[in-house]
């Protein structure tokens, strides 16, 4: 199923949800598009304003649960990257411990 068709059963449920009205206010150009889209798509503007809505908060939460992985992602490299250099540098100094046993002196 698409988002539009995500969207558009989200609206054919709407009227059976308790909705809340409110009142917002959209420049002239936009509403003018609004009601020339509305009219193509036979919806009315309350379910217009639905369909944008669940799109746009769908389409969000996508976005950041991409740039959250992407953020994963580059930590685990990062951290790989530090426990290699750490792994490196233990070892060094447990070479530098066996080579100054190995000559008698103690720590």
């Amino acid at each position: 199923m698409n988002v539009y068709e995500w969207c558009v059963q989200g609206v054919s449920n709407l009227s059976q949800e308790n909705g809340r009205q409110i009142m917002i206010s959209l420049p002239n150009y936009l509403l003018q598009e609004v009601d020339r889209m509305t009219k193509r798509d036979g919806l009315n503007r309350s379910d217009f304003i639905h369909q944008a809505a669940t799109k746009y908060l769908h389409e969000r939460k996508q976005v950041v649960r991409e740039s959250m992985q992407k953020g994963y992602i580059e930590m685990a490299t990062i951290n790989l990257n530090i426990a290699d250099e750490s792994f490196q540098l233990e070892e060094e100094a447990e070479s530098q411990v066996h080579h100054t046993n190995i000559r008698g002196v103690q720590l």
